[in-house]
């Protein structure tokens, strides 16, 4: 989505930065553990269409509220909300301001923003704690809900812990929600929590297509979740073990991090891993540094830099390069070195002043590099490749525009470059001369100025000669040219809608 800088006129500054450093991953997948079957549903259902969060529970003898709680539990904590019980039967015991109430029957417990529903529930008003058993649902507002068999919660520090879980997180910006099913899941803290034995996904299924489980996670409400020593799985089967994992949460659609690394293999190239790093730089810039190991070829490294400064106008640019025959075998004839690097650029901007400039530069080092280490099957079976920078201001009848332009074409045995540098033009669109007042006549005109060359490279003089062909054709570096294109047009219009022009220049 586009997103936008205060300031138009900001100066976009390109710094490329080498990453060397390469993260290696073990793969050898953990078995999980097993885990007892859960007396509640495990599945997490949709926030949104979840009976109990929808349709609260009407009870029949509803149980009329005690008002604010002023005992202190043994750390010396008060609670100061109001705790609200309905249920269908209730049993008091003990000392006033220490009783020990126990609910039965679809209990609704709410204290400000949190609401706990279960089977069963035991109040303990002096340590401000309650036990709920069977069927436990707890939910923070729209924030995160916990279900499981059996829980216990102090409703005055926000603390407590779930049995036999299942919960989602709040929705990121783009809508995703993070669901998790633990044997353990610890509030320590309003907006933390602590899952033992768990499974993280963002899919819904029954059975996710991906997800990581570990022995210990952490979710912090709206910033990310953390786990080390992960597995990620597929379809429930361990893939591979991570190191360590972070998942944003926060209300943005961009966060800073390492990216998911990717594997591929090439039977001349070998097996490719590739790392990346993302990096935000502020509201309306990005950058990506990756880099890539071919265990047959050598090293590659590169960056990607993304760039707006306002609604309309971008920038891309970024860089590619690959030492070769670092690994495998040696370079030589039959396995040359085929290592170069690639640089390309493209963008829009729109000036305040009426200005348009636009970009789209490819440079690459040699065509065998880009053969063997495109990713793109056009890159790699494109002879062409061009690069141009275009900018035009309108006005009144006018329009001028200034053109820089380089294309390069490598066929077996040539490469040819020809350039546009520089081609200034300036056009008017037909307007009517004032001074014919019975005839109307239209005049307009083109015009234009550049320097043109062309450049013939030849890899076998010899063979370029057995084709029929002349010397190589090598012009000087800018060859003047000057075009203009008066016209002159008149309309004429005639009974029964036909009309005829007549053009002169």
């Amino acid at each position: 989505m586009p997103f936008s800088i205060p300031n138009q006129r900001a100066t976009l500054i390109l710094t490329i930065v080498v990453c060397a450093a390469v993260v290696f991953l073990c793969a050898a997948p953990r078995q999980a553990r097993a885990q007892q079957t859960n007396p509640v549903d495990r599945q997490v259902t949709n926030p949104i269409t979840d009976t109990p969060n929808v349709n609260p529970l009407q009870q029949a003898q509803p149980i009329p509220p005690r008002r604010r709680q002023t005992t202190t539990n043994g750390t010396g904590t008060q609670s100061t909300e109001e705790l609200t019980v309905n249920a269908g039967t209730q049993e008091a015991s003990g000392p006033e301001k220490a009783r020990v109430v126990v609910y039965t029957g679809n209990v609704d417990v709410r204290v400000g923003i949190y609401r706990l529903q279960a089977d069963k529930v035991t109040v303990y008003e002096f340590d401000n704690k309650v036990i709920a058993e069977g069927s436990v649902v707890f939910d923070q507002g729209e924030l995160q809900r916990i279900t499981g068999s059996r829980a216990e919660w102090n409703y005055a520090t926000k603390t407590g812990f779930f049995v036999n879980s299942t919960g989602f997180s709040n929705q990121t910006q783009d809508g995703t929600i993070l669901y998790f099913t633990a044997d353990r899941v610890e509030k320590v803290s309003a907006d933390r929590i602590v899952i033992l034995d768990g499974e993280i996904t963002a899919c819904d299924e029954d059975v996710p297509k991906w997800s990581f489980k570990a022995e210990r996670a952490e979710i912090r409400l709206n910033d990310r979740v953390r786990a080390r020593r992960p597995s990620f799985n597929i379809k429930s089967k361990p893939v591979f073990l991570l190191p360590y994992v972070s998942v944003s949460l926060k209300r943005r659609d961009r966060d800073s991090g390492f990216l998911t690394p990717t594997f591929s293999g090439s039977g001349s190239k070998g097996f490719r891993l590739s790392n990346a790093y993302y990096q935000t730089l502020g509201r309306s810039a990005d950058i990506t540094f990756r880099s890539d190991i071919y265990t047959q070829r050598g090293l590659g490294f590169g960056a990607d830099l993304r760039t707006r400064a306002n609604s309309r106008s971008f920038l891309n640019a970024g860089f590619f390069t690959v030492k070769d025959r670092i690994f495998g075998a040696e370079a030589s004839a039959e396995n040359p070195d085929q290592g170069g690097s690639s640089f390309y650029a493209n963008g829009v901007h729109y000036f305040p002043n009426g200005f348009t400039a636009a970009a789209d530069i490819n440079i690459t080092s040699n065509l065998a590099f880009r053969q063997i280490f495109s990713d793109g099957i056009q890159q790699a079976i494109s002879p062409e490749e061009r690069s141009q920078l275009f900018i035009n201001k309108n006005f009144g009848d006018y329009s001028l525009n200034f053109l820089a332009r380089t294309q390069v074409t490598s066929i077996p045995n040539v490469r040819v470059r020809t350039r546009q540098l520089p081609s200034v033009t300036l056009d008017k669109r037909p307007s009517a001369l004032r001074f014919f007042e019975r005839v109307p006549v239209y005049f307009s005109f083109e015009g234009g100025v550049e320097g043109v060359s062309r450049k013939e490279t030849v890899e076998d003089l010899a063979a370029f000669h057995a084709e029929g062909n002349a010397n190589p054709v090598i012009t000087p570096s800018i060859v003047q040219r000057l075009d203009v294109h008066p016209t002159f047009s008149v309309p004429f219009n005639f009974a029964g809608g036909w009309t005829a022009t007549a053009v002169a220049g």
